[in-house]
């Protein structure tokens, strides 16, 4: 008895191991026909990619900028000790006023006090805050914000509190701040 029993194991200790082998087989092939066809053509993709001289992977050099990202970082930059000089002393501060009071007037609110803030300089921006004091109607307020950005510089409006003056216009202070890039000086 005892030997009968031992050969109807051995005979029944191969069976997992074909089963595995089988479903191993049957995942295999179903991986190949669902996912090979998605693997050649991305093989291809990149092939074409390679082949028009873009670089794609961990040896990729970053993407450029944009032409206009280019133009508003040239434009919002100046060399580092002139950012500086002038930052220490007030003529970013009041050609940012300048502009500011530009752009209000041409969008029709009335300024009735400007105020200088801190000038910030920091190891690759200076930081210019202002503060206004302004009138103007809901809707002059909403073209000013859009003058703000069609201006081309980097302002923030940092705050602002806007308040009914009763004769139908609001009365809005302002606090505002413009990002100067800092140009690195080239070593030689």
């Amino acid at each position: 008895m005892a030997r009968s029993t031992g050969a109807t194991n051995a005979s029944r200790r191969p069976w997992p191991m074909i089963g595995a082998l089988l479903i191993f087989i049957v995942f295999t092939g179903i991986h190949q026909l669902g996912f090979g066809p998605a693997i050649a053509r991305y093989r291809k993709v990149l092939g074409q990619a390679r082949d028009m001289g873009l670089v794609l992977g961990p040896g990729a050099p970053p993407p450029m900028l944009s032409p206009h990202v280019m133009r508003l970082l040239g434009d919002n930059a100046l060399a580092g000790s002139v950012a500086e000089q002038q930052g220490n002393s007030g003529a970013l501060s009041s050609a940012m006023l300048a502009d500011l009071t530009r752009i209000a007037g041409r969008n029709g609110l009335e300024v009735l006090s400007t105020e200088q803030g801190s000038v910030t300089q920091l190891k690759s921006t200076t930081l210019v805050r202002a503060h206004l004091r302004l009138r103007c109607d809901h809707d002059e307020f909403l073209r000013f914000l859009d003058g703000l950005v069609a201006s081309g510089m980097l302002y923030s409006v940092d705050r602002f509190t806007l308040e009914s003056a009763g004769d139908g216009r609001q009365s809005l202070d302002l606090w505002v701040s413009q990002l100067i890039l800092k140009q690195a000086t080239r070593r030689s």
